[in-house]
């Protein structure tokens, strides 16, 4: 029979965490502490983005004791140093049996999942946004969230990015969301890393890497030399594809580096470093004849248009080449 003799809310610092780790052996069924549960817990404590937590512990008629929920919490909040605030509940086990209850019906509750989230959070979403589905949504965050939040470095390790953060990413980043929805007909664009690589060259100059991209996702019209057409031969290769985490980085790497000759106006040179560039701004004019993917207008000079060649847009003050004549 399990009796309940103590329930409080109270403030756990990291030196009585720490103290009932040692004195409050956890359960012996209990699943091994996943460290990186751990860390997740205390970038939340750090980020003071954790709320609350349930700690529970249960005393044996032989005046042992046990913790059966809360072993994850205590030991991020050792770590991070941060105080948290806890609900706090004792219990009385007549045997094992009762311990087993106890530890069994613990952290039962319904976590809220990706559309429960995505619900709450599109409050502050643009109508655009709005209609675009809560997987694709998703997806935007994590490439915004692993791209680097508040000028960060990007991040290629596997991290938990959780509904909440995801949802977080795309509310404060809209337009970066709504840049990623506008490639999503891009088969070749789909990819986390090549998507990570996008966020960073928005944030660089949104309108050059409309175009950048664009011609990547469509390079037809391209000279073999173009960055863009070069990039687009690359991601098709059989080390872009893998799914290795040295792929990912190879991949987002690569995308950087033909955006970085694209942006000075430079010849594309071999990618060997194995360090992660960093994104530079534009300093050279987009070239004159920048084509666009399927799901943006053709750009062509005037000269050039042909009856029942929509959609494009016509350059009309470009100046057409076949009529120059040299002296």
């Amino acid at each position: 029979m399990l009796n309940l003799v103590e329930r409080r809310l109270a403030t756990i610092r990291p030196e009585e965490a720490a103290r009932l780790l040692e004195q409050r052996n956890t359960y012996c069924g209990q699943r091994p502490r996943r460290q990186s549960h751990v860390d997740f817990l205390a970038r939340k404590m750090k980020d003071g983005l954790f709320l609350n937590a349930e700690i529970s512990y249960a005393s044996l008629p032989d005046g042992s004791w046990a913790l059966t929920n809360g072993a994850h919490t205590l030991a991020a909040c050792r770590q991070s140093g941060v105080p948290f605030m806890g609900s706090i509940y004792g219990y009385e086990c007549t045997d094992l049996n009762d311990l087993f209850t106890l530890y069994s019906e613990s952290d039962q509750g319904a976590r809220r999942n990706l559309t429960d989230v995505m619900r709450a959070g599109q409050n502050t979403f643009t109508a655009e946004l709005k209609e675009i589905p809560h997987g694709q949504l998703a997806l935007y965050g994590a490439a915004i969230l692993m791209a680097g939040m508040e000028g960060g470095r990007p991040g290629f390790q596997s991290r938990k990015a959780t509904p909440q953060s995801r949802v977080r990413a795309v509310a404060t980043h809209q337009e970066e969301a709504l840049f990623l929805h506008e490639f999503s007909g891009a088969f070749l664009l789909k990819r986390i890393p090549i998507r990570m690589a996008m966020v960073a060259t928005f944030r660089a100059d949104a309108n050059r890497a409309k175009v950048f991209w664009s011609g990547v996702a469509d390079p037809e019209r391209l000279p073999a030399t173009d960055p863009r057409r070069m990039l687009h031969a690359q991601l098709l290769s059989k080390e872009c594809r893998r799914g290795t985490a040295t792929a990912i980085h190879r991949t987002y790497s690569q995308c950087v580096h033909h955006w970085n000759a694209h942006a000075t106006g430079s010849a594309v040179e071999e990618y060997s470093s194995g360090k992660t560039p960093s994104v530079m701004k534009p300093s050279a004019p987009i070239p004159l004849l920048a084509t666009v993917s399927p799901m943006l207008p053709k750009v062509i000079p005037a000269n050039q248009a042909k009856p029942g060649s929509w959609p494009m847009t016509v350059l009309s003050n470009v100046p057409d080449k076949s009529a120059v004549t040299t002296a």
